[in-house]
């Protein structure tokens, strides 16, 4: 039997995650595959952002593989289950993070005479 995996990182709750963020969990010995969900939905009744297979413990979600990048200030839920071949154990519990608000660069002003 596959049992559901348990989720470290981000940490639940987790504030100010960066927009591409790596997802990881404890791995599980009797998995080959993995199965990663995000979404903004945290019943995940909504089309998942994230819905990818990987061999590893850990993703790190970039643009390549989310339909839609990672917006600034604005609350995920992922989650993950464990497979071999084609059967998956349960879903791990639902986490959530809110990604960072990125401040606007300012370039330094001068006046005409060179002084700010």
């Amino acid at each position: 039997m596959i049992t559901a995996v348990q989720l470290t990182s981000p940490v639940n709750n987790k504030k100010s995650e960066v927009l591409d963020p790596v997802l990881s969990w404890q791995a599980n010995s009797l998995a080959n595959t993995y199965q990663v969900q995000v979404s903004l939905d945290s019943s995940f009744t909504a089309s998942p952002l994230v819905d990818s297979i990987t061999t590893s413990s850990s993703m790190k979600i970039i643009p390549r593989n989310v339909s839609k990048k990672l917006e600034e200030n604005t609350n995920y839920y992922w989650r993950v289950r464990a497979g071999m071949g084609s059967k998956y154990g349960t879903w791990s519990g639902v986490s959530t993070f809110q990604t960072v608000v990125n401040r606007p660069v300012m370039d330094s002003v001068k006046s005409r005479d060179g002084f700010i």
